[in-house]
Formats: structure tokens, sequence, C-alpha cells
């Protein structure tokens, strides 16, 4: 499975700042807000109830937790390439595989 993680980091980007918070879970509805009080998501109450907390502060923790997550992917997919290509040349630095040492300090 392939993560596009540029789609995904372009929505978090265009999503209302952050951090997110549930501001209100109570028998009249429910609301996520940011931290400066701007209304994200509502819900009133109809009858059916509002979403139970643990998922609340999901939808909200989400606002912080996917910009954290796609650096933490974009940081092992650099690793994992530079791992690679140290594999492909017999465990030395690509540099070094192919005499081009790299001035020490």
């Amino acid at each position: 499975m392939t993560i596009d993680i540029d789609t995904i980091e372009r929505r978090a980007e265009q999503a209302s700042p952050g951090p997110w918070e549930v501001t209100k879970i109570d028998a009249a509805g429910c609301e996520i807000s940011s931290v400066g009080g701007q209304q994200i998501v509502g819900q009133g109450y109809n009858g059916g109830g509002c979403w139970e907390e643990d998922d609340a502060t999901f939808l909200a923790s989400a606002r912080t937790d996917v910009p954290t997550l796609l650096a933490e992917v974009r940081r092992l997919r650099e690793e994992n390439q530079h791992l690679r290509a140290r594999l492909a040349t017999g465990g030395k630095s690509p540099a070094d595989a192919y005499g081009k040492h790299a001035p020490r300090a």
C-alpha cells in the first residue's frame, strides 16, 4: 500500500489551524473548536445523541497528530532510501563506493 503523503499534507494544511480541542459534549450538543475559539465541528442534539467523548478527542487530536505522523513518515522514507543505497553499494556510503570520498572534518 502506498500512502500519498503529499495529498494528506495538503488536506492538513488547508484545514483550520490547530490545535483543536473538545469544547462541548453535553445534552445540547457537541463541539470541537480551535484553541483560538473558532468552531471547527459542531453537532446539535437531534435525538440521536452526540459523539462519544473518545471519538471527539480523537477528531480534535488529529489536527496535530496528522502533521506529526506525516513528518515521521517522511523521515523514515528518507532513512529507508539512505539504507537501501548503502545496501546496494555493499555497505559503503554511495560516495565511497564510487571513489568520491567526502572530506573529513
